[in-house]
């Protein structure tokens, strides 16, 4: 049985407008908290100073070390993770939509 697109199984609509945003900043947290991590053991407030000096320029107080851990490294990985992720969810939408699960 074909339900309409924004429904439950059981006829109920689903609210996703309150999980969308908290959902977002999830993955924000959670890509944030990736950076860290690693083999070259670098904090948190590093990891800010660095990718801060990313944006504005690089301050005197950060190595060329955690320069290349941070940007070279990590974000690459980080927000090709980040494309992969959305590539198969666009993927199993487009798969869903196409053969008609309402899942």
């Amino acid at each position: 049985m074909f339900r309409s697109r924004g429904h439950s199984r059981e006829g109920r609509p689903v609210r996703l407008r309150g999980w969308l945003p908290s959902l977002a900043v999830a993955v924000v947290v959670i890509a944030l908290a990736s950076f860290p991590l690693g083999t070259v053991g670098i904090t948190p407030d590093r990891v800010v100073t660095v990718l801060w000096g990313g944006i504005v320029g690089h301050g005197p107080d950060v190595t060329a070390i955690e320069r290349t851990v941070v940007l070279d490294i990590r974000l690459p990985r980080i927000l090709g993770a980040l494309l992969v992720g959305a590539g198969l969810a666009a993927a199993g939408a487009a798969y869903q939509s196409m053969f008609r699960n309402p899942l």
